[in-house]
């Protein structure tokens, strides 16, 4: 039968404590006064050696010369690190060495050792640890839980008819006599235009000529200048045609050609009805011409009528207002409105060239205009139609201007520049709900709790909605409110 091997000898094992003012030389003389296999040697966190690599190096060929084999055990993970690079062992703390204090084939019930890779944390950093968990915590249970609440707000509707009066004496809107400021634009034109002449008429084309014989009653002879005037008993004026030499009385007559004034048969005279001298300083002198006048013609000429300058005015007052009207419009702008019967019109001259009964081709007019026209802001009309229907729904109401629908307002009366207008508008009056109020008293309330304490609310309508993130939250204190 084989014989059983004889069994080794157990390995001896020694612990040396370093104390803090240890140097190196102490290390070697204890470390050289034992003779175990296996030795743990403790260096305390308040040591003054073994914190460089030169002296771990230094302790490393110590351990090898001394052929045993040295664990260094400290809670100093730097020294730890240190050893380790240099081939030492490590442990971490003493706890793990407590296997060496109990006797031989004994056995105690111990929580394993933690890993040599895991860091232990220090007082401060299990005191930071301590205050995150606490804050991770808060974050969880207090900050991270949210509820979200959309509540619906009970609603009223209405529609009405709202008089307002726009005057521009008003300095603001006033909702108790639902009065609006206005304001007056006014805006001067001036135009000018032409119109061809419509009538017709006989215009004197040559003018008539013959001869007139004078007489005088003075002693002396006397000079008649050219161009001097004999009438005919129609009225129709002639012009001498040279400077004449009248002899004195009883001794001869003086002849002289005379043209008339004016062009036309007008000037053709039967005879002997030439008989007025007109000339300055001329008396006792007469004239008669002894055959007619001849040679007087008329042609067909173009005339302005009265109908032809009253319709060039209707047309430049046509063309005035509706140049008025596009200025007005575009000073109003989009955010006011214009109310087209306000507007007044007033003709601060006119002219007419050439006047009525004048030969010409066509008629020219200059006419200028004042326009005036009430205007009022839009936004001012909407809010106090607004405020007309608030104030007749009374406290706890709201009226959003989403809400409203305010008609296109009908001119019922204009009147010394006050316009009246009448709309017919439509909104939906809203219930007050304080969205803050209830998320305060919603705040750390369950889902279940949330609901029935808003079914108490007289101001919401229908069954709120309610959320809560993360789902698993039993409640939140923070608390977000939605009125719809």
């Amino acid at each position: 039968m084989p014989t059983q091997p004889a069994p080794l000898p157990a390995a001896t094992q020694e612990v040396i404590f370093l104390d803090p003012d240890d140097d190196l030389g102490t290390v070697r003389a204890k470390l050289e006064s034992t003779s175990a296999d296996e030795v743990y040697l403790v260096v305390p966190r308040r040591a003054s050696i073994l914190r460089t690599p030169l002296e771990f190096r230094i302790l490393a060929r110590l351990t090898h010369a001394l052929s045993s084999e040295t664990v260094i055990v400290t809670g100093d993970g730097s020294r730890r690190a240190l050893a380790r690079q240099e081939g030492l062992r490590t442990k971490r703390s003493i706890r793990s060495l407590r296997h060496l204090s109990r006797p031989p084939g004994t056995f105690a019930w111990e929580l394993p050792a933690l890993p040599e890779w895991v860091p232990l944390p220090s007082f401060t950093g299990l005191v930071m640890l301590t205050f995150l968990a606490a804050v991770v915590a808060g974050l969880v249970f207090g900050v991270l839980p949210i509820m979200q609440v959309t509540v619906s707000a009970q609603t009223v509707a209405q529609q009405k008819d709202v008089e307002i009066a726009v005057d521009p004496s008003a300095k603001q809107p006033d909702v108790s006599r639902q009065i609006l400021p206005g304001e007056v634009l006014q805006q001067r034109v001036e135009v000018v235009g032409s119109l061809p002449a419509s009538g017709t008429k006989k215009v004197g084309r040559d003018r008539a000529r013959g001869e007139v014989v004078f007489l005088s009653q003075h002693p002396q002879p006397v000079a008649l200048p050219r161009g001097s005037n004999v009438i005919a008993s129609n009225g129709v004026r002639f012009q001498t045609d040279i400077d004449v030499q009248i002899p004195a009385f009883s001794q001869g007559l003086a002849r002289v050609g005379v043209t008339a004034i004016d062009a036309g048969p007008i000037g053709n005279v039967d005879a002997r009805q030439i008989t007025t001298v007109e000339a300055p300083n001329i008396q006792n002198i007469t004239a008669r011409n002894d055959r007619p006048t001849t040679g007087g013609t008329d042609r067909d000429a173009r005339s302005v009528t009265a109908e032809d300058v009253a319709k060039l005015r209707d047309q430049l007052q046509a063309r005035a207002r509706e140049q008025a009207l596009a200025e007005l419009y575009a000073r109003t702008g989009p955010d006011r409105s214009f109310v087209q019967q306000s507007v007044q019109l007033r003709n601060e001259g006119e002219a007419f060239d050439p006047g009525v009964d004048a030969e010409a081709d066509q008629v020219n007019g200059r006419l200028a205009l004042s326009a005036t026209a009430v205007v009022f802001k839009n936004s001012e009309f909407n809010g106090l139609v607004q405020s007309i229907f608030m104030g007749q729904a009374g406290p706890g109401f709201d009226l959003p201007v989403s809400q409203l629908s305010v008609g296109t307002p009908q001119v019922l009366e204009v009147q010394n520049q006050r316009v009246r207008l009448r709309t017919s508008s439509q909104a939906t009056l809203v219930r007050q709900v304080n969205a803050d109020e209830l998320a305060e008293q919603l705040r750390g309330k369950t889902p279940a709790e949330a609901r029935s304490l808003l079914a108490r609310f007289d101001s919401l309508a229908g069954a709120p909605r309610i959320d809560i993130s993360p789902p698993w939250a039993p409640r939140a204190y923070r608390v977000e409110v939605a009125v719809k």
